[in-house]
């Protein structure tokens, strides 16, 4: 509702005969100062002065005039959005182990990180009082990687080689904020920032010799990091989103290794309601 409207009111009053009577200046009120082509005098003469009359007389003389609509309905608090979010993903790994002779002068390639898949669920809470453009999220999400480096010419290893492999496989709950902007009536982009609890299930970073055999493994105990997101949604079904996860330690259990694991995705979404 338009805010310089937001004051005009009616009454029953009493007249002298003590009879109540109804004053309807404001349907007068109205159609001297909502002009535009969607609004006709016969739209006034019937108009009540109920909170979902007056609305719809309002927002269509802000779609006239190509003015947002702003509700200050104050049981209207919250809408929920429920989305379905599948995903494709890749990361990057590196290690280090100060204190062992062999680990700590490995020098390894470039990794190689195949595409991942995942999929998650996402609740949106859409704040409507800020005129839509926040809401709240909680996003849990199954994902998978792989990356894989090789570290060569290692003298004193046989074979002369060591491949550092690491399956993860996650749980990662998302929590965070969601703002849109650049709305038009169909398309809408948004930026999005949320802190990553992550649940590791039976992930693990195996090094081999050349001949397979396994030189070292390690278990992964992840911690936690933060999402950075970018994105479009169209029509409040479809939406596509480029996001970049911090890095994480991936060892919290080995003291004596440091970890860096950050991961790149394209997350798709379509809304179920």
């Amino acid at each position: 509702m338009d805010r310089k409207f937001n004051n005009w009111f009616t009454k029953n009053t009493k007249n002298k005969g003590n009879y109540v009577s109804e004053n309807n200046d404001f349907r007068q009120q109205l159609w001297n100062s909502l002009k535009c082509d969607e609004l006709k005098k016969r739209n006034f003469e019937t108009l009540s002065y109920s909170p979902n009359s007056l609305q719809m007389a309002f927002e269509k003389y802000n779609s006239c005039q190509n003015s947002e609509s702003i509700s200050y309905n104050p049981n209207e608090k919250i809408d929920f959005n429920l989305n379905i979010r599948p995903r494709l993903s890749t990361s990057s790994l590196r290690l280090e182990n100060p204190s062992s002779s062999l680990f700590s002068t490995l020098e390894f390639e470039k990794g190689k990180s195949s595409v991942q898949f995942g999929i998650g669920l996402e609740a949106e809470f859409v704040l409507n009082f800020v005129k839509n453009k926040w809401s709240i999220l909680v996003e849990p999400t199954y994902q998978t990687s792989r990356s894989e480096q090789r570290a060569e010419d290692v003298t004193f290893v046989t074979g002369g080689s060591i491949d550092q492999v690491l399956e993860n496989h996650s749980i990662e709950n998302f929590v965070g904020l969601r703002h849109y902007f650049f709305k038009t009536k169909n398309l809408k982009f948004f930026a999005n920032v949320a802190y990553v609890f992550v649940i590791g299930l039976n992930s693990n970073i195996n090094f081999y010799r050349a001949d397979g055999s396994v030189l070292n493994d390690l278990q992964v105990d992840s911690g936690n990091n933060f999402s950075l997101g970018v994105g479009a949604k169209l029509a409040d079904k479809l939406s596509v989103e480029a996001r970049y996860q911090t890095e994480r330690e991936l060892l919290r259990n080995q003291p004596a290794w440091k970890s860096k694991f950050q991961s790149y995705l394209i997350v798709f979404g379509y809304s179920l309601f």
